[in-house]
């Protein structure tokens, strides 16, 4: 049976493509009538008064459902670690959608994984999450930044030069 534990720590012996994502979405929370302007569409809405309570309630429900995450407080500078959790941060470049909700900005990282059935699954299961307990908007202005590695190796400059030559190939159709 396969090892399905999420979350992979660092072999330096195992040679194996690692890869983390960045995901940035608005998060709908009550606006400030207290009514619920769609009380039709499924997905929490709870009063989260600031960017910390929303953060934290992120957090807890992802460990409710076996994530480790993290909600630090932005303004104290993070130290420097090899960082096992997935960690909730503001985003001032997304745009809140023109709905009745108080939108607040959410950049969503995960830590580096390295590319394995248990891994895209700890994906899924974030996602999923995310979307059946909150009301999400994403739009133009949200991203998904995907990061690859080779672990802590990094790329050789000939795999390097064939990624670019690959990039410059095909940026047009793209």
């Amino acid at each position: 049976m396969e090892d399905t534990t999420p979350l992979v720590r660092y072999n330096p012996r195992k040679s194996a493509y690692t890869f983390g994502l960045e995901i940035e979405f608005a998060l709908a929370t009550m606006p400030e009538s207290g009514i619920d302007p769609e009380p039709y569409i499924s997905g929490t809405i709870s009063n989260m008064p600031d960017h910390q309570s929303a953060r934290n309630a992120l957090r807890e429900t992802l460990k409710s459902v076996g994530i480790s995450a993290e909600a630090p407080d932005l303004s104290v500078p993070p130290l420097p670690s090899h960082r096992q959790s997935w960690i909730l941060k503001d985003d001032v470049t997304i745009r809140a959608p023109d709905r009745a909700y108080s939108w607040i900005a959410i950049e969503l990282c995960s830590p580096a994984l390295y590319f394995t059935p248990g891994s895209l699954e700890q994906v899924r299961i974030v996602l999923e999450t995310l979307a059946k307990t909150y009301r999400i908007n994403c739009n133009r202005s949200c991203g998904l930044h995907v990061h690859v590695g080779n672990a802590l190796r990094g790329f050789s400059v000939q795999t390097i030069r064939k990624l670019m030559a690959t990039i410059c190939k095909l940026q047009p159709p793209l």
